[in-house]
């Protein structure tokens, strides 16, 4: 995705997070996503809240996690947003939801299942 925008008269962006929502649809055991490297990258705080990077959500359970800050550029692929779930298969939903976080961050959401 390549997000063209220009921004005049407001405050530009001061990163890019990847928001995760993350179902559990498998009932054979946990679902253990990551969306960055604890020991390497940094947790975000979104809207004044610290997310977390990873998450081991339990069947049938719901989860959220982020990436961690990446750069904003205009006119460039918008990257960062690696998800994994060595044990699983993840399907990204269709919606994808942009705002403005408080910390001036372009936040992109996506809703996930995860089956085994």
């Amino acid at each position: 995705m390549i997000l063209n925008t220009s921004i005049t008269g407001g405050p530009a962006f001061t990163g890019i997070v990847h928001k995760y929502k993350v179902k559990n649809k498998s009932m054979a055991g946990p679902a253990e996503v990551a969306a960055g490297m604890l020991g390497r990258d940094i947790a975000p705080t979104v809207n004044g809240v610290s997310m977390p990077l990873s998450a081991t959500i339990p069947p049938g359970g719901e989860g959220v996690i982020c990436s961690p800050v990446q750069k904003f550029e205009l006119d460039t692929p918008i990257g960062g947003g690696e998800l994994k779930a060595p044990d699983n298969r993840i399907y990204l939903g269709e919606a994808v939801t942009l705002s403005r976080t408080t910390e001036g961050y372009l936040l992109i959401e996506r809703e996930v299942v995860a089956e085994m």
